[in-house]
């Protein structure tokens, strides 16, 4: 089995199309993106190659020069050290936890159970499997290969820096979110200065009206752009409750533009928003900026009365 076959080189076609695209050009016209950060280390790489060295006709030194480091995400032209995750909050138990959830939803892969995809790790991993090509190799009453991540989970280096940063601007722009921003921080400063997230935060804005699309209401807030809800902290990280096991229906996941697929790459800037598990739970599958999950609900409610 080729791991770097036909479905891995479509998906890094679809990514240098979308890094040469004018949409990858305004990333680039705004944002440094210079490579920075830690990789994953050999060690780890040759582990994972060794427990899949059985299945695949990859030699390690292949699979090594796949290995990839974050890009900054801080403006073009800024002073100081590039930082692939800048910290803008001020330091607490919220913001701990706020952090975490855009660590885990831009940069890892979701859970699994390490009989061949790694429970966790980062979205630049170099071995990457289809869903077919996992299944081919999976064994549950054997050892866990721990060996890759799921080729619809992967990214690329700017396609994750891109999504970073839309992300960083909903988070920033939630309800309230305003008091808890470390307005001395140099990683603050450094954004002010020329106003790059306000500027990006317009970008979002106009792309997403382009499809008559809404994600901040008209105070400027992030919102649910399925339920239109405005969303508050408590939705994005609540320190009184684990909200992995106490679920609420407006806390807020990763919502897709275009759905995960074995054919191409879904991280990455204006393909995320934020949507309560509510939105998610409504608009399914279905591509936001298309017009079918809307006909899909008018024709629902084409078929029931008005209420009395």
């Amino acid at each position: 089995m080729d791991i770097y076959g036909d479905e891995y080189q479509q998906c890094q076609d679809f990514a240098k199309k979308f890094e040469e695209s004018e949409i990858g050009k305004h990333y680039k016209d705004n944002f440094c993106l210079k490579e920075t950060g830690r990789t994953v280390t050999p060690s780890v790489v040759n582990a994972a190659y060794n427990n899949i060295k059985p299945y695949i006709t990859n030699s390690l030194e292949e699979v090594q020069s796949k290995v990839r480091k974050k890009l900054c995400v801080l403006p073009k032209g800024h002073v100081g050290r590039c930082s692939c995750f800048p910290k803008v909050f001020i330091q607490s138990a919220l913001t701990k936890k706020i952090d975490g959830k855009t660590d885990t939803s831009i940069f890892s892969t979701p859970g699994a159970d390490d009989y061949v995809f790694k429970n966790r790790a980062t979205r630049l991993f170099p071995i990457a499997l289809t869903n077919k090509q996992e299944r081919s190799i999976r064994q549950p009453q054997g050892n866990k290969l721990k060996c890759a991540i799921p080729l619809k989970e992967q990214t690329t280096p700017f396609m994750m820096a891109t999504a970073l940063i839309d992300w960083m601007v909903y988070t920033m722009n939630v309800d309230k979110m305003s008091e808890f921003i470390n307005y001395n921080s140099e990683t603050y400063k450094c954004y002010h200065t020329n106003n790059s997230m306000i500027n990006h935060k317009n970008f979002l804005i106009y792309y997403f009206n382009t499809y008559n699309r809404t994600v901040f209401n008209e105070h400027g807030n992030t919102i649910c752009p399925i339920i239109h809800k405005e969303l508050e902290i408590s939705n994005v990280a609540d320190i009184t409750r684990d909200n992995r096991t106490i679920i609420d229906k407006y806390d807020i996941q990763m919502g897709h533009i275009s759905s995960r697929c074995n054919e191409c790459y879904t991280i990455y800037g204006t393909n995320l928003v934020m949507m309560t598990r509510e939105g998610n739970r409504i608009i399914g599958e279905y591509s936001f900026i298309e017009e079918e999950w809307l006909n899909v609900l008018r024709t629902i409610l084409s078929q029931f009365p008005p209420p009395c």
